[in-house]
């Protein structure tokens, strides 16, 4: 009796152990990790700001307008810079002038020198056939050296007028340098986001008058919590959703990971606000154009 309770315990136990390995948890499947966000442009938008500072005359564009690079923004009043330039090209026409004029002077006592030396070649065969005396000889050698010290005198002359003129048209670029920077011009292909200034204020060096958006497409800008930022790769597929996770707004990669944690949330617009989070920076291109404006609140769901 006491065999068989024995045999019947080592069975129930062993029947335990068997049903303790097939309840043991199945790993979980990867799940998808979500963050915040917002739509941005793709490159960044461009703080506008004027190298000089004046009172503004006239604003080319309105808020929304699409322009060129290079298109002119806004010019600033610039009399005294237009005075400047018309008096700078006004010597270097005039030193033009001079330089012509100092040319024409080589070119002609060159000539001279050269009817000079063939004189004195002529001069110098009689003599040798003893048909022309010393003196005459000696005076043509004479008149030969005058005439190659005059020639050596106005070549100096023409390369200093040459210098002169070199000058007065660094002189013109410099004034045209000043002059074009009383013009903000749009620094590559896109939308004028924002002008905040208006016709006959005065502007500051350096002061942020607006916002530019280059072309390209509009991405998602998102942030993970650090507790799940090493689970984040570029390529890994992405889901848009709309600010509290109810509607998906479309799908995307995730073509940056920030390569650091950042202290701050990205999206802070208080000061000390969220200041003890620690978060990672990720970009999602989206599949297609979502139709959201800049700065829309939105959140993510990246799956691994």
């Amino acid at each position: 009796m006491r065999l068989l309770l024995f045999i019947l315990l080592i069975a129930l136990a062993d029947g335990c152990r068997r049903e303790q390995k097939t309840q043991q948890p199945i790993p979980d499947k990867p799940v998808a990790v979500r963050g915040i966000g917002k739509i941005v442009p793709e490159q960044e938008i461009i703080q506008l700001a004027m190298p000089v500072s004046g009172n503004i005359e006239t604003i080319r564009v309105a808020e929304n307008d699409s322009v060129g690079a290079q298109t002119p923004l806004l010019i600033l009043a610039s009399s005294s810079e237009k005075e400047e330039l018309a008096v700078a090209k006004a010597a270097a026409l005039s030193q033009q002038a001079q330089l012509k004029a100092a040319i024409a002077q080589v070119n002609e006592e060159e000539a001279r020198l050269q009817n000079q030396q063939t004189e004195y070649a002529r001069i110098e065969r009689l003599y040798q056939q003893g048909a022309e005396t010393g003196q005459v000889r000696e005076n043509a050698e004479t008149e030969l050296k005058v005439q190659q010290a005059v020639v050596e005198r106005t070549r100096k002359e023409l390369q200093r007028e040459t210098e002169l003129l070199a000058e007065a048209h660094q002189t013109v670029a410099l004034r045209e340098a000043l002059l074009k920077k009383r013009t903000l011009y749009a620094p590559v292909a896109g939308t004028v986001l924002e002008i905040n200034v208006k016709p006959g204020e005065y502007i500051a060096e350096g002061a942020v008058i607006g916002q530019f958006r280059p072309n390209g497409p509009k991405i998602a800008l998102c942030e993970i919590d650090e507790l799940f930022a090493p689970r984040i790769k570029n390529g890994q597929k992405a889901y848009l959703l709309s600010s509290g996770g109810v509607d998906t707004l479309g799908s995307g990669t995730v073509i940056f990971r920030g390569e650091f944690l950042k202290k701050k949330s990205l999206f802070y617009e208080e000061a000390g606000e969220a200041e003890d989070r620690r978060v990672l920076e990720v970009k999602i291109l989206p599949d297609r154009p979502l139709p959201l404006l800049l700065n829309s609140k939105i959140e993510c769901s990246i799956h691994p």
